[in-house]
């Protein structure tokens, strides 16, 4: 009965509750304590179970015929793995199977369990040596000086008792070292096991570079890593699952719209059909009428003719006979009305009804049956594409009143992920503006030459727009892609040099030539630099606009003067970010301390909403902003990097080792905006390794990259802005942070 003794968990996503057996369905149970492959039990000797990579489990008798070369597959899933060897060990043992098996077997056949040691009939189990016992066994279990504190439970109260009553304290194995508890964990990248108090001494002394442990601490810190990242896990699956019913319902929709579209199909041309049907019937009748109009023209003429060759006839005949049989006297009786007669019917002229059908009826085609089929391609057609519409990319751009622009880019992909260069496409594109008029967007293809399609668009007005986009019928989003339009004279960028550059195809819009080649189209490296139009008077914009100084500015010109904020110790950039996609930019920083600081703001650089970025002296404390910044830190002794937002400090990490007069600091900082999911990254632009992120970052209306400096008296700090294609790497963000 050993051999019955086995449980696998087949499926690593079934979960059950081991303090409650009872809640546990046998049937759920039964798919987990046995090999997937063989369908025979786990057990402790022949049928081993082994963990594979995929969380499948399989025995080892299963396990070595999956080896086919140096792969291994699983027999589940039939997902494959590297493998060398046919040597089996490498797959850890889950050893807790064997008690899953002795729980399921309880609860399913309590009276099929024999004693290990005399075969009779079981009627409890040993906890550390895993031994189903009977009555006498049991009883000279408990009087053996070896076996006596060992935990025997009958099999009454295994029948209710939790998994854990089925548990034993794990110990060495090792020669010699047996029943010694496994109280330390070994954490050296060799090793990495449990060991005993003997394996600490013998085998793995910490003068050999060993690093022993406790075991329970090493267990909760394991066991808390894992339980943060089923969070992240379970999370990845919930968003999963609603892809997965978004995909359904784009099956549903698309099988409708074929459907439909099959529909149409039928009754476009049997309507065509009927059309013609009832052309051929019209063209038949006026046939038939203009036949019968002949039949009888001609019929009335042939009477006609009839009657007077009848005549002729007679008359001839006549005046034959009396010039043959009539004497002088006789003749001239007559010779009156036959001489009127035959000259009456002599002068009638018959050439006119020598060729009575003048007309006859005839069948004019406007063209040849082969120019009609010709022309049907350009009457209707099937349009047709393989994008995927939950993968359509839609990129909106600001622009300037007054003039056409491009507003919206849509680029196709497929269900992999694959971009697409079809043309012709039917996109469709409905501008919404500030009053709610709707303007059809002009769509240019530029497949051939970027991959994508661009709506075209001349505002009037400025202020938020939106965009609907729709593709084959199928709309993208239902509340649209929102877009701002601004003032010609709001923009601090000379748009002739936009223009100029995308007459040379330098650059297409404000998004650099290097986005467009990027493999991830998500990935966006806008142009952007600050704008000196907007910078406070305390600070200074280089003249090439991508250096931020806290020196004050001298000489303001009249527009400097106009538009400048006030409050807001900086500036922002010459437009904001998008509204899709993920968008990226660097600012190097250099920092020299002057002065003693004490809790003094040094520099901030923020995303926010431009009506909130002049209204106070940093925009840290606006529910629509998003900040990091460099403070002098009282808890750290440092000057720290810290986040904020809603006027509340949510991180925040050592900068600097030094806070004195004459440090010196330099970095580059990153800065991701991710719009689908609403995060914010802030990166270390030199080891490619996430900071901080900030979630739930509101993307549905424009944010604006904003900089600031403070205290020039007390620290000199320089920003030089780093954008398009001034990017020399791209950002490498963990998933897991």
């Amino acid at each position: 009965m050993a051999s019955k003794r086995q449980v696998s968990k087949r499926d690593a996503g079934t979960v059950f509750n081991i303090t409650n057996p009872s809640s546990i369905s046998l049937t759920d149970m039964d798919k987990s304590v046995k090999c997937v492959s063989c369908r025979q039990f786990y057990s402790k000797y022949e049928h081993i179970p082994h963990v594979l990579p995929c969380l499948h489990s399989c025995c080892s008798s299963c396990l070595k015929k999956s080896l086919r070369h140096s792969k291994i597959i699983c027999p589940d899933c039939q997902e494959s793995f590297q493998h060398d060897g046919r040597d089996t060990s490498k797959f850890p043992v889950d050893t807790s199977k064997k008690h899953m098996v002795d729980l399921y077997l309880i609860k399913k056949t309590p009276t099929e369990f024999v004693c290990d040691q005399c075969k009779e009939l079981a009627t409890a189990r040993c906890r550390e040596c895993e031994e189903f016992l009977c009555l006498e066994c049991s009883q000279a279990h408990q009087k053996t000086k070896l076996t006596k504190a060992h935990g025997v439970i009958s099999l009454d109260k295994l029948r209710t008792a939790p998994l854990e009553s089925f548990h034993n304290k794990p110990t060495c194995q090792l020669p010699g070292h047996e029943g010694h508890s496994l109280g330390n964990f070994c954490a050296k990248t060799t090793c990495n096991q449990p060991v005993c108090r003997l394996c600490v001494d013998s085998s793995h002394p910490e003068s050999q570079g060993h690093v022993i442990r406790d075991i329970n601490d090493v267990y909760v810190e394991n066991k808390r890593l894992l339980e943060g990242y089923l969070i992240h896990l379970r999370q990845q699956s919930n968003s999963i699952k609603h892809k997965m019913s978004k995909l359904e319902e784009e099956r549903k929709r698309v099988k409708k719209k074929d459907i439909q579209a099959d529909e149409e199909l039928e009754q476009y041309f049997e309507s065509c059909t009927n059309a013609l049907e009832n052309r051929k019937k019209e063209l038949k009748t006026r046939l038939q009428i203009a036949r019968e109009n002949n039949e009888e023209n001609l019929t009335n003429t042939i009477v006609d003719i009839q009657k007077q060759h009848k005549r002729v006839n007679q008359a001839c005949k006549y005046a034959e006979d009396h010039l043959s049989h009539s004497e002088a006297a006789e003749f001239l009786e007559v010779k009156d009305p036959v001489l009127q007669r035959v000259y009456t019917l002599s002068r009638k002229d018959v050439s006119k009804i020598s060729n009575p059908v003048t007309c006859a009826t005839q069948f004019v085609p406007r063209g040849s049956a082969d120019d009609a089929m010709k022309s049907i391609p350009d009457v209707d057609d099937v349009i047709a594409t393989s994008a995927f519409l939950p993968n359509t990319k839609v990129e909106t751009n600001d622009i300037c009143d007054g003039k056409e622009d491009s507003v919206v880019t849509i680029t196709l992909f497929d269900n992999q992920n694959t971009l697409l260069r079809e043309k012709g496409v039917n996109i469709n594109v409905t501008i919404v503006d500030p009053k709610g008029k709707t303007w059809d967007a002009k769509i240019k293809d530029c497949v051939e030459s970027y991959g994508c399609y661009k709506a075209l668009y001349t505002p009037d007005k400025p202020g938020e727009h939106t965009a609907n986009v729709s593709v084959c019928g199928g709309h993208l989003k239902a509340e649209g892609y929102p877009f701002y339009v601004q003032k010609s004279d709001e923009l601090s960028l000379d748009l002739s040099e936009i223009e100029s550059s995308r007459s040379t195809g330098e650059k297409e819009s404000w998004i650099s030539e290097r986005a467009m080649s990027q493999k991830d189209p998500e990935l966006i490296f806008p142009n952007i630099d600050f704008d000196s139009s907007r910078c406070n008077l305390q600070n200074t914009v280089s003249k090439n606009n991508q250096r931020l100084t806290n020196k004050k500015s001298c000489g303001p010109s009249s527009r400097v003067a106009d538009h400048a904020f006030v409050n807001y110790r900086g500036t922002i950039s010459t437009r904001p970010l998008g509204k899709t996609g993920q968008h990226y930019f660097e600012v190097q920083i250099h920092l020299f301390i002057k002065r003693q600081l004490r809790q003094e703001l040094m520099f901030e650089i923020g995303l926010s909403r431009k009506a909130h970025i002049d209204k106070h002296y940093t925009v840290d404390c606006h529910p629509d902003a998003w900040v990091f910044c460099a403070r002098r830190c009282s808890i750290c002794e440092s000057i720290c990097l810290q986040a904020w937002h809603n006027n509340s400090k949510l991180f925040h990490t050592p900068m600097t080792d030094g806070k004195s007069p004459g440090t010196t600091f330099k970095a580059i900082y990153g800065f991701l905006l991710d719009t689908e999911r609403q995060q914010w990254f802030l990166i270390d632009a030199k080891s490619r390794k996430c900071i901080f992120r900030f979630r739930n970052v509101d993307t549905s209306k424009p944010l604006w990259p904003a900089f600031a400096i403070y205290n020039p008296d007390l620290v000199d700090v320089t920003m030089t802005l780093r954008s398009g294609n001034g990017i020399t790497g791209e950002p490498d963000v963990p998933i897991d942070v």
